[in-house]
């Protein structure tokens, strides 16, 4: 009789202690209570190690096994009719004691699970125990080494196992909390664990099994167990709250979740929302973004609200602007100044504007008979009037016969005037070089040659390019290869492609 339900508590013994139970989660794989052959890993390295065999807890069952009486154990097992099939048989699933035969129901890592005997021995990971079951008699039972080592916890009494005294609740800070192991020594935890002073957050001290990375230089993390998964178990985490200069001034409480991917990262409860104050109210890593309380046309700046744009911040015809705590002041169009002062640009008749302050030249006629003189008049614009009444913007001398008439040129290269450098030609029969004027942003020039028949002038054009955009410097009234006489009365800055040429080109 004794020896068919002990063949029976074999058979099922793999399913309680979990023998291929390892859990991934959040980047880890943690050791619980009742599982053989666990493997972990180091989130930090991202390596695997398994549970030794021959660990303490191995001897730990021998020793037991050894000390163990094996006559007053059968005497009070024969007292108890065992059950050797579900319901009720080891390792059956169970809610509490009564649905078991021997009357203790156990946590396992895979739930709650009918305890095993120990008779034969338990496997690595697991020890030997004696627990009151069913009808007050003791039973030699196989329960998980280390408890529920690593389980998410908020206080000791949730570490708490039939059979294992001294485990704590380890506070382990903004990470959370999580079940330790009694140990004197290192050897005393599983692989991946170490033997460290840990805190409950009740406040009692003691050594304890801890999670710990592969090369042990800090807390390695958690996994859950399908038991923790499936109660959903939690633990209290939180985030730091900063100032501006770095000091830790509170804290973002939260927590953490075993679910059906493993735990989870923090999740904060009651979030405060972000405040014009120099601190990371909302411990999302940046201080006062998206603050509030600030009044309007109010910006937040090192911690405080500071003035905006109000009515008397600029001009009534400037567009006001502030950022941190700057105001800026931009003139709308067809109003020039600094934003402060905004004054009306005065329009031209023949095109264009000019700002307030400025002066342009008008002239009386567009053009002048052969012989007569050009009459100018300078015109300056007050806040929107100009002054004065000629109203062109140049005048041209026409031509005598035989003779091309002045004329203002606009070139650019192989374009004929559409381009931004511009060339005076006087009116005559004059064939020679024709340069941008100094006031021009741009070098160029033209050979203009005279076609008397025609009155038309022949133009050879050359690049007109930026004054800045040079890669030879020469100085004024030189030539390309830096000779006189002066032909070109301004600095000049290109590169010549050809050092007769009594001006400088540009390579093509």
């Amino acid at each position: 009789m004794r020896g068919s339900w002990v063949g029976c508590w074999l058979v099922v013994g793999c399913a309680l202690v979990g023998c291929s139970n390892a859990v991934t989660a959040s980047g880890g794989v943690t050791a619980d209570a009742g599982d053989v052959g666990i493997e972990f890993q180091d989130t930090a390295k991202g390596t695997d190690a398994t549970a030794p065999t021959d660990s303490a807890a191995t001897d730990a069952v021998s020793d037991v096994a050894k000390d163990a009486a094996p006559d007053a154990i059968a005497d009070a097992i024969a007292d108890v009719v065992l059950p050797q099939t579900c319901p009720g048989a080891a390792g059956c699933s169970c809610a509490s004691g009564s649905d078991c035969g021997n009357g203790l129901c156990l946590d396992t890592p895979d739930g709650k699970r009918c305890a095993a005997p120990c008779d034969a021995g338990c496997a690595a990971g697991q020890t030997c125990a004696k627990l009151s079951g069913a009808g007050g008699a003791s039973f030699a039972v196989c329960i998980g080494a280390w408890g529920k080592l690593c389980y998410p916890c908020n206080a000791t009494a949730d570490c708490a196992e039939p059979g294992i005294t001294g485990s704590l609740c380890v506070d382990e800070g903004a990470l959370g909390s999580f079940c330790g192991a009694p140990c004197t020594t290192a050897t005393d935890c599983p692989s991946g664990y170490d033997c460290q002073v840990g805190q409950s957050p009740e406040g009692p001290k003691s050594l304890q099994c801890v999670r710990v990375t592969t090369d042990g230089s800090g807390i390695g993390t958690c996994s859950c167990t399908a038991a923790a998964k499936a109660g959903g178990l939690q633990t209290a985490c939180y985030a730091e709250q900063k100032d501006l200069s770095g000091k830790v001034v509170g804290k973002c409480p939260g927590t953490r979740t075993c679910g059906p991917t493993g735990l989870g990262g923090c999740t904060f409860v009651a979030l405060k929302p972000e405040v014009c104050d120099g601190v990371d109210n909302d411990c999302n890593g940046q201080i006062d973004d998206g603050a509030g309380g600030c009044g309007t046309g109010e910006t937040c700046s090192g911690g405080k609200c500071v003035g905006g744009c109000t009515a008397t911040s600029c001009d009534v015809n400037a567009t006001c602007s502030a950022s941190q705590g700057t105001v800026s002041c931009t003139c709308k169009s067809g109003f020039s100044g600094d934003g402060k002062t905004c004054a009306a640009d005065c329009a031209l008749p023949w095109g264009g504007s000019i700002a307030s302050g400025q002066t342009t030249t008008g002239w009386q006629d567009a053009s002048v008979a052969c012989g007569a003189s050009c009459v100018s008049q300078t015109r300056t614009c007050s806040n929107g009037v100009l002054d004065g009444s000629y109203g062109n913007g140049s005048c041209a001398v026409s031509a005598c016969p035989g003779q091309c008439p002045a004329v203002t040129l606009q070139f650019d290269w192989g374009i004929s005037g559409s381009g931004p450098c511009h060339v005076d030609l006087p009116a005559g029969t004059a064939s020679t070089w024709y340069y941008t004027a100094t006031t021009d942003a741009y070098l160029g020039g033209v050979l203009a040659s005279c076609d008397t028949a025609s009155g038309a002038w022949q133009i050879s054009q050359q690049k007109c390019v930026p004054a800045n955009g040079a890669t030879t410097c020469f100085k004024p009234g030189t030539k390309c290869d830096g000779s006189g006489p002066a032909v070109f009365p301004y600095p000049h800055c290109w590169t010549c492609c050809d050092s007769t040429q009594p001006m400088p080109g540009v390579c093509n």
